[in-house]
């Protein structure tokens, strides 16, 4: 399921930051509102960039599955795949048959990636509620289940 063009646009100030030092602030902001994939519901998010035809990728989209079956479900985090190159239509596929059932972002470029990264999927980035990220995964390790889930525990507030 596509985030699609009716969510908010939000643009977390760490990728504020890396654009106005690379000179883009006005074309980031509006790469970054025109693919829609910044939902601001619960003051966290998650992006973790991938291609279906990545094997690291493979291995941790579920990961990344349970982690938000975990989380996603109660409003806590909000976790984003965005893909690197790959259009909506071969990712709804690829979900379908595996079974994932978390939202996408499908970008056919590398644009807003690249805002991230040059190099390097799959990437995880989980960040606090100011927007600043505090933990990075790449393809090497690849992240468990295990360290992504302490990860999010550190940050998120204590609840009753």
């Amino acid at each position: 399921m596509p985030y699609g063009d009716a969510w908010d646009c939000f643009v977390p100030a760490s990728v504020k930051k890396r654009a106005m030092n690379q000179g883009r602030m006005s074309s980031t902001w509006e790469t970054l509102c025109r693919t829609s994939l910044w939902r601001w519901t619960t003051g966290k998010w998650s992006p973790a960039f991938f291609n279906t035809s990545c094997t690291d990728c493979r291995k941790e989209l579920p990961v990344v599955q349970q982690v938000y079956d975990r989380y996603g479900d109660n409003g806590r985090m909000e976790f984003v795949p965005v893909s690197r190159e790959e259009e909506a239509a071969s990712v709804s596929r690829y979900w379908a048959e595996h079974g994932l059932t978390l939202p996408f972002s499908a970008q056919a470029d590398r644009a807003v990636y690249n805002l991230f990264a040059f190099s390097s999927i799959p990437r995880i980035y989980i960040t606090d509620t100011a927007s600043v990220v505090r933990y990075v995964h790449k393809d090497s390790p690849l992240a468990t289940f295990e360290e992504l889930v302490h990860e999010v525990e550190q940050l998120l507030p204590i609840t009753e």
